[in-house]
């Protein structure tokens, strides 16, 4: 259990603020693209469709992203 410790403690300090800042642009970047995407997909369907429920289709287009992406992207740039 220390040799991990170790391992994760010295790793740590490989990291510098600058590179986490970077993959906290990086993931904001990337999230507010997809939340964009999602909701111009939606509201095309929307219109297309002609659905006259169009409030929850935003809302769940709006929050479905912020709900997957942002913990996946973290976990793949750490």
């Amino acid at each position: 259990m220390s040799k991990l410790f170790h391992v994760l403690a010295s790793s740590a300090r490989q990291i510098s603020p600058h590179d986490r800042a970077t993959a906290l642009k990086g993931t904001l970047l990337i999230t507010i693209s997809a939340v964009f995407l999602s909701l111009v997909l939606t509201s095309i369907a929307i219109l297309v469709v002609g659905e006259r429920d169009w409030l929850s289709a935003l809302v769940l287009a709006t929050l479905l992203p912020l709900l997957l992406l942002p913990p996946s992207i973290w976990w793949a740039a750490d």
